[in-house]
């Protein structure tokens, strides 16, 4: 096949558009790769497309070209991950986001899900909230690992609690605590420090925040941690997060504490990690930070588990979906 692309330029297009489209290149279909910054279409190059892949791209400029296309014969597959109608009020971008404007973007891309032959979300609270607004048939696949695994564990002196956390996980560090939790646990632990990225937790010392780190750059970074968080609160937007943080630990081999709720759920050891209640935070990492062996014995789960967690696992169904693309808009111009 030959398959367009189109992408919003976010951190999430590595897992949602760049990995799964190499695997398809890697099985010898062509790629029209989007605009290297905006992630804009090739528009002139997609008229002889079998398929065109969008990432979240839903906005008037980009859809009315792409329903011209789909009129023509051209596959839209339309994918989307994270509920971006549902930002916390604490979150940093619920003034930009948020609110009316976070509806009206919902709206916006629910035009576009009904325009497109098929229809790809990271969770199932994601496909129910668009399947409550009429579209059906949605294609769940989560969000997979690059398959070259190859991290390099970072030497450092003391024990590193790491954070990778948008600063929407504002919401998430308040409602938990976060900041009074970390405090008492680094001053029982003299040898320990915390680590963010994003979100900032407000410690005084030994602690250090990243605002950012480049996405190319973020395995080698957490690579360094030896207990990853991923806490998240019981609101609509994180029911619809997906796994791909904790994923990320396991491969970088850093054993990892999450909430039990959304798609951590099911997880536990055999991933890599332990699941925690709201109110048990401090416990669960003074015990994993005195427990050597546990860590390591998580770590050692958790790289497995990342192995059968890579992209190439699901190419199958990538492939299936964009087929299924090009076919429904072919019969459908045939019927036209």
């Amino acid at each position: 096949m030959r398959i367009g692309a189109a992408f919003e330029p976010t951190a999430a297009a590595y897992y949602r558009g760049v990995y799964p489209l190499e695997a398809m290149a890697r099985r010898g279909h062509e790629i029209v790769w989007p605009e290297h910054d905006s992630g804009d279409p090739r528009l002139s190059e997609l008229g002889d497309c079998d398929v065109v892949y969008v990432f979240r791209r839903s906005e008037d400029a980009v859809r009315r070209p792409l329903a011209k296309l789909a009129a023509r014969g051209v596959g839209i597959v339309w994918d989307t991950d994270d509920d971006l109608s549902a930002i916390p009020r604490r979150s940093p971008n619920y003034k930009t986001l948020g609110a009316l404007r976070g509806q009206k973007r919902f709206a916006e891309t629910v035009r576009m899900g009904r325009m497109a032959h098929v229809m790809m979300a990271s969770t199932a609270a994601i496909q129910a909230k668009y399947e409550a607004a009429g579209i059906g048939g949605i294609e769940i696949v989560e969000n997979h690992l690059p398959p070259k695994l190859r991290r390099r564990r970072q030497k450092h002196d003391g024990l590193i609690i790491g954070w990778i956390a948008g600063i929407e996980h504002t919401e998430d560090a308040i409602e938990l605590g976060l900041r009074d939790t970390l405090a008492r646990v680094l001053a029982r632990h003299p040898d320990a420090r915390v680590e963010s990225v994003g979100v900032d937790l407000g410690l005084g010392d030994r602690y250090v925040r990243q605002p950012s780190v480049h996405f190319n750059t973020l395995p080698d970074h957490m690579a360094r941690y030896d207990i990853g968080l991923a806490p998240i609160v019981d609101i609509p937007f994180n029911a619809a997060r997906s796994n791909i943080k904790v994923k990320e630990y396991a491969a970088s081999e850093v054993p990892w504490l999450a909430s039990p709720r959304g798609s951590y759920r099911e997880l536990g050891e055999r991933e890599g990690g332990l699941l925690v209640e709201d109110d048990d935070w401090e416990t669960a990492l003074d015990a994993l930070i005195r427990d050597k062996r546990r860590r390591k014995k998580l770590a050692r789960a958790g790289k497995s588990w990342a192995k059968t967690q890579t992209v190439d696992r699901v190419a199958d169904r990538y492939e299936v979906i964009l087929r299924s693309a090009a076919d429904r808009a072919s019969e459908a111009r045939g019927a036209a």
